[in-house]
């Protein structure tokens, strides 16, 4: 019986009750319409605390689950490629059963990791590209995977894939939105030192000791590396 069937319900049971108490409709119907308020008030209270606890319940339940397979993925990385098959399978099957929790985008993030382990890179980002879609967009961990995602296509064998991953790199890399660009400016510019353009290089590496300038308390872990490759390529 859904919430609105059981306020019908409850409608008429007080409809009925009242009738028989005063025996008229028409001299009493704002007793009869406080009253059916109040019931469908109390109807409504009780099904969003049910809500509440159905949303508390599963997310405990999805919270028990993803521990138990991270033990699995720790068993895992120590254990044959077997064990990283069926750790893979279990964050796959994790994600199925738990799809409405809002761990879900994280048995994802490991499933692709499994895969990643073991050289299954077209996989890897299959899975990636569905957990980024799931993720909310202002999560502090989209940009990271979404630059982990950019990092596998840059490393890929594909020149197509390879320029894919470096345009959504340097898109990340210069948006003012993206609170981790310094990790993104770090390896735009590594990757143009690497392909031995040190002027694009220079330009992304400049640009993330720039913003560090005002950052006092906690500087960027990369500005050590970008300074002594500035100080190379200056000389």
């Amino acid at each position: 019986m859904t919430l609105r069937e059981v306020g019908v319900a409850l409608q008429h049971l007080v409809q009925s009750g009242l009738e028989v108490l005063v025996g008229t409709k028409k001299q009493f119907r704002y007793i009869k319409e406080f009253a059916i308020g109040i019931i469908l008030l109390a109807v409504a209270i009780f099904g969003f605390l049910g809500y509440r606890w159905y949303v508390v319940y599963r997310e405990q339940a999805a919270q028990k689950v993803f521990a138990n397979y991270l033990k699995e993925y720790d068993k895992a990385e120590q254990g044959a490629p077997s064990d990283l098959e069926h750790a893979q399978m279990l964050f796959k099957l994790g994600y199925q059963q738990q799809s409405g929790s809002r761990l879900a985008p994280y048995f994802l993030a490991f499933q692709s990791d499994t895969l990643i382990k073991q050289g299954k890179i077209d996989e890897a980002l299959d899975v990636m590209d569905t957990m980024i879609k799931v993720l909310p967009e202002k999560a502090p961990l989209t940009a990271l995977y979404k630059t982990k995602r950019a990092l596998l296509l840059l490393d890929a064998d594909d020149e197509s894939k390879q320029k894919t991953g470096l345009d959504a790199l340097e898109q990340l890399a210069y948006s003012k939105e993206n609170q981790y660009n310094d990790l993104a400016l770090f390896y735009v510019g590594r990757y143009y030192w690497v392909t031995d353009n040190l002027d694009q290089a220079k330009k992304a590496w400049q640009e993330l000791a720039n913003q560090q300038r005002d950052q006092r308390l906690a500087p960027s872990p990369w500005l050590d590396q970008v300074q002594e490759k500035l100080a190379q390529i200056v000389s």
